[in-house]
C-alpha cells in the first residue's frame, strides 16, 4: 500500500526523526493550516512492526510525502 499526497513535505531530517522512531515535535501547519499529533503515525508504525513490516517515508520539502508499507498475506 503506498500513498502519496502534494503537501508541504518533510525536511530529511525530519524523516529521520519520524525513521528513529520519535514523532513528537515534527508536527507543522499543513498547506491547510492543518496539524496533527502525530498518534496516528505512532499506530502504523507499531502495528507494522507486530505483523513484520515497516513503514517507508520518501519526502521532499515543498513537493510532498510518499509512505508505503507491505504487509504478507495470512492464510486462515
Amino acid at each position: 500500500i503506498s500513498v502519496k499526497d502534494s503537501g508541504t513535505g518533510m525536511t530529511e531530517a525530519q524523516v529521520e526523526t519520524i525513521r528513529g522512531g520519535a514523532v513528537s515535535g515534527i508536527s507543522s501547519a499543513g498547506t491547510q493550516g492543518e496539524k496533527g499529533s502525530g498518534l496516528g503515525l505512532i499506530i502504523c508504525k507499531d502495528f507494522l512492526r507486530r505483523n513484520g513490516s515497516r513503514l517507508v517515508i520518501e519526502s521532499r520539502k515543498g513537493e510532498g510525502t510518499r509512505m508505503s508499507f507491505e504487509l504478507n498475506q495470512v492464510n486462515f
